[in-house]
């Protein structure tokens, strides 16, 4: 069976077995995780667990826990543990850039609360420049922002103006103002 890396949401290791979970369908392969991992992306794939690795595309939300661990949803709904060990791994998950709902919480564990520079060209961005983000939070200038349609390019969800004179909330991306 031939998978392409970019359908697999996460790898479960299950003793010398390991689980390719996909969309669908669930498939096993006789390889142990630290082996496998070599061969994934590792700017992709990172792994939050003893036995599990999750594709980085696929995170919608991570929730911290007052054990220290986290919970990492993916967009299909499916919960996972970030353990302690890889909490290093929450470091990486957050400066990817990619569509991960970061909690205040989390924003002051990495120092990542002020960060002002767009996702997709690194301009850094002004204290009163507009930013465009999507609901998981992916910031853009507004080149980038117009350059896309106003649409993010990880979770295709639309982009808005997280600055706006009128009002101290969000704005459409694409408004006149």
């Amino acid at each position: 069976m031939f998978l392409n890396f970019d359908e697999i949401q996460w790898i479960e290791s299950a003793g010398n077995y390991l689980q390719l979970h996909t969309s669908g369908e669930t498939y096993t392969a006789r390889d142990t995780l630290a082996e496998f991992s070599n061969r994934l992306e590792p700017q992709r794939f990172v792994r939050i667990h003893r036995s599990i690795i999750v594709n980085t595309r696929y995170i919608r939300e991570l929730k911290p826990w007052p054990t220290g661990e986290y919970v990492l949803t993916l967009t299909n709904g499916k919960e996972l543990t970030l353990s302690r060990k890889y909490r290093n791994s929450l470091l990486q998950l957050t400066a990817q850039g990619g569509c991960v709902k970061r909690t205040n919480t989390i924003r002051g564990l990495i120092g990542g609360a002020g960060k002002r520079e767009c996702e997709k060209c690194s301009a850094r961005l002004g204290e009163n420049a507009p930013a465009f983000a999507c609901v998981h939070d992916c910031t853009f200038c507004r080149a980038c922002a117009e350059a896309m349609h106003h649409v993010c390019p990880n979770c295709g969800r639309p982009l808005v103006n997280k600055r706006s004179k009128c009002s101290p909330g969000w704005t459409r991306g694409n408004s006149s103002r």
